[in-house]
């Protein structure tokens, strides 16, 4: 069930640790500090929507400073990805910090939807008091030992090691995660109480959506928003040649084929300031040609 995932995220690893539950001594709509000066500007995006996401889902209020004695301080000069604490005596946690290497990056990608992104999210829910799902750390756990819950994976923790696809009982398409997910969302809960006006009011999510956070950026790279190509086979085409043929006062685009006997031709069925190029019809040549232009 989720319920083990839950108190395993929020008790039950600590406690395997030697420890015991920690949190931030804050609640929802209060402040925490964090320091992102030490990476690179490619890690201090990374970490910007990283926070950003814990901000959606606890209703914390993540402040940048750049001062020394920040509440979350972040690195990225040691190997590998971590997180550790300094924590009271009445268990509240004093400072957090959070190494993620430029390897990592460089290996994984900087983008929305890379690994390196999901580290972040990762490593934060470890600053904010998140344990593994399971007894482990470090090293890829045995599914049927070191798990809680047949439901462990990626798909409800962002704080689990085990991808979808490793999931025997509950298995899923492999896919980078870019929120907290289900049992990440109800164990912060249980550590920091409920935000009343997260998202509140009409939201969209998806194609033109509104959230004014970092998943609008996300929507736009996943639904293809604002890509001009998003709707052709860009496999099979080579050479584009732009010229304005429909009377619309736009520019379309023909290509040629990858075995260039045939001749494709797309409208631009968006602006002529935001183009989206649509297959129209393909003219076959029948020759081998070495090169295609346009004239209208």
């Amino acid at each position: 069930m989720l319920n083990n995932i839950v108190d395993y995220l929020t008790d039950g690893y600590w406690q395997q640790q030697g420890g015991a539950r920690r949190t931030f001594n804050v609640q929802p709509d209060g402040t925490l500090t964090a320091n992102i000066t030490a990476l690179t500007q490619e890690g201090q995006q990374l970490a910007t929507w990283a926070l950003e996401a814990w901000a959606n889902v606890t209703g914390i209020n993540f402040q940048l400073v750049s001062h020394t004695d920040a509440q979350i301080t972040f690195d990225d000069n040691e190997p590998g990805a971590f997180a550790f604490h300094s924590v009271s005596d009445d268990g509240y946690i004093v400072s957090a910090h959070v190494n993620v290497s430029t390897e990592g990056l460089y290996r994984y990608g900087t983008g929305i939807d890379s690994y390196s992104f999901q580290t972040y999210l990762h490593e934060i829910g470890h600053a904010l008091g998140l344990g593994h799902p399971g007894p482990y750390n470090g090293d890829f756990p045995d599914f049927l030992t070191e798990t809680v819950s047949f439901y462990e994976s990626w798909q409800t923790t962002v704080m689990s090691y085990i991808d979808q696809s490793k999931n025997i009982f509950t298995p899923g398409s492999y896919a980078h995660v870019v929120t907290p997910m289900i049992a990440d969302i109800m164990a912060i809960h249980t550590l920091y109480g409920k935000p009343s006006d997260v998202n509140a009011g009409n939201t969209t999510y998806g194609y033109n959506s509104n959230t004014g956070s970092y998943l609008d950026e996300f929507f736009r790279s996943w639904t293809g928003e604002g890509n001009p190509f998003v709707n052709i086979n860009l496999v099979d085409i080579r050479q584009p040649a732009f010229f304005h043929i429909d009377n619309d006062g736009d520019i379309d685009m023909v290509t040629l084929n990858r075995s260039r006997d045939t001749f494709y031709l797309y409208e631009n069925i968006g602006t002529s300031t935001v183009p989206l190029f649509s297959y129209t019809e393909s003219i076959y040549w029948g020759n081998f040609a070495t090169r295609g232009t346009a004239g209208d």
